[in-house]
């Protein structure tokens, strides 16, 4: 939480973003890996990629609320 709220500015990059991680295609991954890897374990393989997503995706709406709250919305 050390990080700064995106300011003014940095808005026209962050909604996009924020759009994208609503509307992100998760199942789009998860079909297209275990389509490349019919295997037992691909299963879990797919777990970890989508945890990987998920902690990234995360780091993103973290910043978005942050923003929000800055301009007091």
């Amino acid at each position: 939480m050390h990080r700064q709220a995106p300011k003014e500015r940095g808005a026209e990059k962050v909604i996009p973003i924020a759009i994208g991680i609503k509307l992100f295609p998760f199942e789009v991954y998860r079909n297209q890996y275990t389509n490349n890897n019919k295997q037992v374990k691909s299963k879990f393989g797919v777990l970890i990629l989508e945890i990987v997503i998920y902690l990234k995706f995360d780091i993103y709406i973290l910043r978005f609320s942050l923003f929000f709250d800055s301009i007091g919305i």
